[in-house]
């Protein structure tokens, strides 16, 4: 029920010449504010009755993976979300859409690996309602709780260096090569001794690879859109490099020299994800 201010008006313009108990001054200020009650719940029950419910999987089951797995798997198609000796931490990434430097948690995040099965009755359920739908499976099943800041960091630039990139074939000048992708493949980084290898790789997933070894953030600007194989050797400077400072200039270094890319340093706002409470062990399937 809604009350127009038309009516509101021709009740008072009524009263005006009228006995009637409710025409009272004081009886007139009690029908107002009834009005004026009876408004404000029809709002508060629509808005109630509109806000939808949050996403979730209709049928999910999640397990502590087997120790010693030798491989993760991670696997969406539409409706449907699995993972395989996967770490909790790479979970919350995936469900809030993070760099892996974007998200504060506890340590063990890094260590607890969970195989998951969640399907939904929605079958054209794409990767945007997948993830979610995985937030809500967290915080039913892990009764995860979070907050969202936003902080100034050191972050750096992954750019196109000075007469780069130098695209080149592996034996040009030493083992290192840089080419665009020739054929359809999956996209994996290796490190093999004396160098570091990514295949079928886009300039946005090496940034994101840097990122983790740096543990900073590495933004991608080098414009390159494509899909790459690349091989760094590191060979000709692991002799002076010492600790984890020297192999990063050196990563920094084969970069900048063989495949005429660089990283350059700076301070960005950063959005973060901060967990507040989350459990080491899900409520039972």
């Amino acid at each position: 029920m809604v009350a127009r201010r038309g009516t509101l008006r021709n009740l008072e313009a009524k009263c005006a010449n009228s006995l009637h108990p409710l025409c009272e001054p004081s009886g007139l200020l009690c029908v107002q504010k009834s009005v004026r009650v009876l408004l404000l719940l029809t709002v508060a029950s629509f808005a109630a009755w509109s806000q939808s419910p949050p996403l979730s999987f209709d049928v999910a089951s999640i397990r502590a993976s087997e120790p010693g797995s030798p491989t993760a798997i991670f696997h969406t198609e539409p409706g449907f979300f699995s993972t395989h000796n996967v770490t909790l931490r790479a979970c919350i990434e995936w469900a809030y859409d993070l760099k892996p430097v974007q998200l504060t948690g506890p340590a063990w995040l890094k260590d607890s690996r969970f195989d998951i099965i969640a399907r939904s009755d929605d079958h054209g359920a794409d990767d945007d309602k997948l993830r979610l739908m995985l937030q809500t499976l967290l915080a039913d099943r892990f009764g995860m709780k979070v907050h969202r800041e936003r902080k100034e960091q050191q972050v750096y630039s992954f750019v196109v260096a000075k007469n780069g990139p130098k695209f080149h074939p592996q034996g040009a000048k030493d083992a290192s090569k840089f080419l665009e992708s020739a054929a359809e493949g999956q996209s994996r980084f290796k490190d093999e001794k004396g160098g570091a290898i990514g295949e079928h790789v886009s300039m946005e997933e090496t940034a994101d690879k840097i990122s983790e070894l740096l543990d900073r953030r590495v933004i991608d600007r080098t414009g390159l859109k494509g899909r790459y194989d690349f091989r760094l050797d590191l060979t000709p400077y692991m002799a002076e490099a010492e600790g984890k400072a020297d192999i990063m200039s050196t990563l920094f270094a084969g970069f900048n020299e063989q495949l005429g890319l660089k990283l350059e340093p700076g301070k960005e706002m950063v959005d973060l994800l901060v967990i507040d409470t989350v459990n080491k062990t899900p409520t039972e399937n």
